[in-house]
């Protein structure tokens, strides 16, 4: 036995009016008690399957009852789901949904086929389906957006019972990590002019793409320190975007014991979230 549920929208009832309600089964069947009605929603139970035709009279509020109107609607048996799942895949600049699903042996589509329903920021698609391709997936060409998937087995008669729902994000660009080329360190000794006895991190860098933007490349010295801690710190670098292979230098002020023999450990993650680690 099967439940089934109606509306009847049109026309909205005033103050005093309602609907009288009666159904019976197609061709000839017995019909059933009237019942009262408004526009609400309400259910008929315990029905078999087959064909059923609704009778819709409205009563005014002064108690005239309008001409009959009928409808008629058919009851499904019930319809048992099978399992879905949605990824959606990108081939290229092409990017389709994918759903996969296993049909049991015996398995039988429902009276009136499949809808697959899309909703994307472009509104909602919907695309029937007569039967379920055999081989267990159906490929669906869509953009690359977050979107709501729904399979929905449609029951005929304005009954549906849903058998997927679910949210999909799109798909990531994918990321190529930043390359770090001959990082070394230089010493301006006690002579050197401009900037005598200083220290500086020399890096060249060839950026992600997608750019990191902005970059920051942190030091720590590893080298003995002559008193104190060891230097450490940052700074910012602004990367041009890749292929572009350039040199970075940045100045530190290390404390070890001897001029010219400092060492230092570096590390920069980039924007696919790779960490570069490399001594200099």
């Amino acid at each position: 036995m099967a439940n089934i549920t109606l509306t009847i929208p049109l026309p909205v009832l005033g103050a005093g009016e309602y609907f009288k309600t009666r159904y019976r089964s197609l061709p000839s069947g017995a019909w059933s008690s009237v019942v009262n009605r408004t526009n609400a929603a309400f259910t008929l139970t315990g029905l078999s399957v087959g064909s059923y035709q609704l009778e819709v009279i409205l009563v005014k509020a002064d108690a005239t009852q309008c001409a009959p109107v009928y409808q008629a609607f058919d009851v499904a048996a019930d319809f048992s789901c099978i399992d879905f799942t949605a990824t959606l895949l990108q081939s290229g600049s092409v990017y389709n949904l994918k759903l996969n699903y296993t049909l049991p042996t015996g398995f039988t589509n429902p009276p009136c086929g499949w809808d697959v329903i899309i909703t994307g920021n472009t509104g909602t698609k919907t695309i029937p389906y007569t039967t379920l391709p055999p081989g267990g997936s159906i490929t669906i060409a869509v953009n690359n957006v977050a979107m709501a998937v729904r399979v929905c087995a449609n029951l005929c008669g304005d009954n549906f019972k849903y058998c997927y729902q679910g949210d999909i994000s799109p798909v990531s660009p994918p990321c190529t990590p930043l390359t770090i080329i001959s990082p070394d360190i230089v010493y301006n000794g006690p002579a050197s002019v401009p900037l005598p006895n200083s220290h500086f991190i020399r890096v060249q860098i060839i950026n992600s793409a997608p750019s990191t933007t902005p970059c920051t490349l942190y030091y720590t010295e590893t080298s003995m320190p002559l008193a104190g801690p060891p230097d450490s710190g940052s700074q910012v670098l602004l990367l041009y975007p890749a292929p572009a292979n350039l040199m970075y230098s940045i100045r530190v002020y290390p404390k070890a014991q001897f001029p010219g023999e400092a060492h230092y450990q570096c590390h920069i993650v980039d924007a696919c979230g790779v960490s570069h680690v490399f001594n200099v």
